[in-house]
């Protein structure tokens, strides 16, 4: 993906916006438990552009791209914006990252032995409440 330059087809232009514009719209406060970047190759831009919304992500996961954006550069930009971060030993194509303050309550709970595996995986695994569990 490229900035659109002056003699491209009218037909290879697409809208772009970017994660503030995102965020403004549909989520303009609070922490962000979870955030799966998956941009095609652009998540080097976003992760090294102006990235005042990333202090807002509490837990994120980035798409992997062997030939652009490695697990290397992926891992780097992620430390940068403050996350610990490896790469998913499932599949090995995502960095996940997670605030230093996220990893160490979720390490208190487990030699608590209270179960928070909720609280920082994807919600799209998530497993579905009951409807008598729903709030109304």
């Amino acid at each position: 993906m490229r900035e659109a330059r002056d003699g491209d087809p009218p037909g290879a232009r697409i809208p772009a916006r970017t994660v503030d514009a995102l965020l403004a719209e549909h989520m303009p406060d609070g922490p962000i438990d979870f955030m799966h970047l998956s941009i095609e190759g652009s998540e080097p831009r976003v992760l090294t552009g102006d990235i005042g919304w990333i202090d807002r992500v509490r837990s994120i996961r980035v798409e992997i791209h062997p030939n652009g954006f490695t697990a290397d550069a992926c891992l780097a930009a992620l430390q940068r914006c403050g996350f610990e971060a490896w790469v998913d030993p499932s599949t090995g194509e995502h960095g996940l990252g997670v605030r230093p303050s996220v990893a160490r309550q979720r390490r208190r709970d487990m030699v608590q032995g209270r179960d928070t595996s909720e609280t920082v995986r994807d919600p799209s695994q998530a497993r579905p409440r009951s409807r008598a569990s729903r709030a109304p």
